[in-house]
């Protein structure tokens, strides 16, 4: 994306990520929540350089920005494929929790930019 471009609107999803990077291995060049979140910072800085920092920061402020995550990590890792390792590793309430802390640190580290 440059210039009028990055005025218009941006997606940064792949279809079959989940939280965990195992999730979706069965999928050719999947783009990983971190390689995604990464993008989205690109973006922000392109942005910036193209209107500068005040109104990239303004404009993405006032942003919908929206991410959805983690049902790939069930349905792929732990119900679609009969005894799967993780379904073997963990009982569901386990495996729930199990998610949830990986999601924490996804939303951490891109509290990080």
């Amino acid at each position: 994306m440059r210039g009028e471009n990055l005025l218009v609107s941006a997606n940064f999803a792949s279809t079959g990520v989940g939280i965990l990077n195992d999730t979706g291995v069965q999928f050719v060049n999947i783009i990983r929540i971190a390689q995604q979140l990464q993008n989205f910072q690109d973006y922000q800085q392109r942005l910036a350089a193209y209107v500068g920092e005040d109104a990239a920061r303004e404009r993405v402020s006032q942003s919908l920005v929206l991410i959805t995550l983690g049902g790939n990590d069930f349905v792929n890792n732990y119900y679609l494929v009969p005894f799967s390792a993780r379904s073997q590793q963990f009982e569901i309430h386990d495996y729930v929790h199990f998610i949830i802390s990986e999601y924490k640190k996804v939303l951490y580290g891109a509290q990080e930019w």
